[in-house]
């Protein structure tokens, strides 16, 4: 499979999972386009690297061509320099690494993090929280978000992936889109039944192998504003949209008539916001989460004759 393909069919998956409409992708991205505030020169030649046509900021091709033929690579929730040097030991030792995929994101990714935070406005919207309302707490928390990865070192792990040869992508939202999907339907009414309890959700989440696996080690999922035996009432998934939200929209939820969150992470200024407005949390943990979104995505890679080696927190499990 070609680089190039395989990127353009992971950024397609996060797009069919979208809660959103293409249109509406296909709006923002024009959106961001005319956001550009240099020259008109400029504005062209950043467009031609193909970032309008992706309306997943947090997911980029960071290095490598698009002709390269991709048979083996090696895939991390988190990669850094340890696992890129491990992937050019494997090809000193004969074994053949075509490309690393991180999950979290790198370079360019990283820095456009907060773009993708958008999707948040529909979940809560979908959740009952006029979307007014959504609009005005996000644009607040996307700001926040922008300037916090400002003074990072992007391109470090870029850089060590060019000077070694090896072809560098990250896929953050087409992953995380994958488990909102997925769990949003799996912890439904139907399966929970009308009077579930927090402990029913956190039996259920246990039933897939990422949190069972995860649960091996110590990682089970969790209640942290609570009890297991409190009535879930209705459930809030929570999985995609870059990172956490702003923490107004745990008030915002609870009057929407939320009665549990389920959720990867969760800052300790919620926990506590969530404890005041006694929202159920459950955190479903956050290697689990992205195993899952992850594994959703390989298996179709794998389908498609590239063999996927797992690292860096990667739980793989075949579905």
């Amino acid at each position: 499979m070609q680089l190039g393909a395989l990127f353009d069919w992971l950024i397609e998956k996060g797009i069919e999972a979208d809660p959103r409409s293409r249109e509406e992708l296909k709006a923002l991205a024009e959106e961001r386009k005319k956001a550009i505030t240099v020259s008109k020169n400029k504005a062209v030649k950043l467009a031609d690297d193909g970032q309008w046509s992706n309306p997943y900021g947090d997911s980029q091709l960071l290095y490598g061509k698009r002709i390269q033929e991709i048979r083996r690579a090696l895939v991390g929730i988190d990669i850094d320099g340890a696992e890129l040097l491990l992937a050019d030991r494997w090809r000193q030792q004969g074994q053949s690494i075509d490309l690393v995929i991180a999950h979290h994101p790198e370079g360019r990714g990283l820095i456009q993090l907060y773009q993708v935070m958008k999707v948040q406005e529909d979940l809560l919207a979908a959740a009952g929280v006029p979307v007014n309302v959504a609009e005005s707490l996000l644009n607040e928390r996307m700001n926040e978000v922008r300037r916090s990865v400002l003074p990072g070192n992007h391109q470090k792990n870029v850089d060590l992936a060019r000077l070694l040869g090896i072809p560098f992508l990250c896929v953050h939202s087409p992953a995380d889109n994958q488990v909102q999907k997925y769990l949003t339907e799996f912890l439904s009414e139907d399966r929970l039944g009308v009077n579930s309890q927090v402990q029913d959700v956190i039996d259920a989440l246990l039933d897939l192998p990422e949190f069972h696996m995860a649960a091996t080690y110590g990682m089970v999922p969790q209640v942290i504003s609570g009890k297991n035996r409190d009535k879930s009432g209705r459930i809030y998934v929570k999985m995609n949209g870059g990172t956490s939200g702003p923490e107004q929209s745990i008030e915002a939820l609870v009057k929407a008539g939320v009665g549990t969150m389920v959720c990867m992470h969760l800052p300790e200024a919620q926990r506590k916001k969530a404890l005041e407005f006694h929202l159920r949390v459950v955190i479903a943990g956050h290697m689990a989460c992205d195993s899952l979104g992850l594994n959703l995505l390989m298996d179709g890679l794998e389908a498609q004759g590239v063999e996927i080696i797992s690292c860096g927190g990667f739980l793989r499990y075949h579905r």
